[in-house]
């Protein structure tokens, strides 16, 4: 599945909105027998454990269990995030959707600049800003680097569709 998907067809006057998400590997069904798998095993070897000697291990093995679950359902939560980038004639609008929601942030698509900044380290991830009359937010955080140059280099031709005024 292509992490941004175009929801529109680009065509002179209509409406185009991106849908960004990040990359979920695993359904919730998936997910659901990795961390079944996991902890069985890591029971097994806890019982194991508990016959050679170790009697404390089933209750670490419960503990760490828990822990992992807990972590399993924070990272699948945050993972249910994306944006929604749309772009009209008078308005380019950014609505975070999902676990990470938060208000839309709206900029005048003959004023924005797509802005893709390197990393401030060597091998740092790069950042993909949308600016505006001092006004910034960062984009698809949650993709890969080639991911955010593409969606970078596909922003940008929209913003120039955007803004091209027919002169006839």
């Amino acid at each position: 599945m292509a992490m941004i998907e175009q929801a529109t067809v680009a065509t002179a006057g209509t409406e185009v909105a991106l849908i960004v998400l990040p990359n979920r590997s695993l359904t919730r069904n998936g997910m659901f027998w990795f961390a079944a798998l996991q902890t069985s095993t890591m029971l097994a070897v806890a019982v194991y454990s508990a016959f050679k000697g170790n009697i404390f291990a089933p209750l670490f093995a419960l503990l760490e269990a828990g822990w992992v679950g807990y972590c399993l359902r924070l990272v699948w939560r945050r993972s249910a995030g994306g944006e929604v980038i749309s772009f009209s004639a008078d308005a380019v609008e950014v609505t975070r959707i999902g676990a990470v929601q938060g208000p839309v942030a709206r900029f005048n698509p003959h004023w924005m600049r797509v802005n893709l900044q390197p990393g401030e380290r060597r091998n740092s991830r790069t950042r993909l800003l949308l600016e505006s009359h001092g006004r910034r937010i960062e984009i698809g955080a949650f993709l890969a680097d080639d991911e955010r140059k593409a969606l970078a280099l596909r922003l940008t031709k929209l913003l120039a569709g955007a803004t091209s005024v027919d002169v006839g």
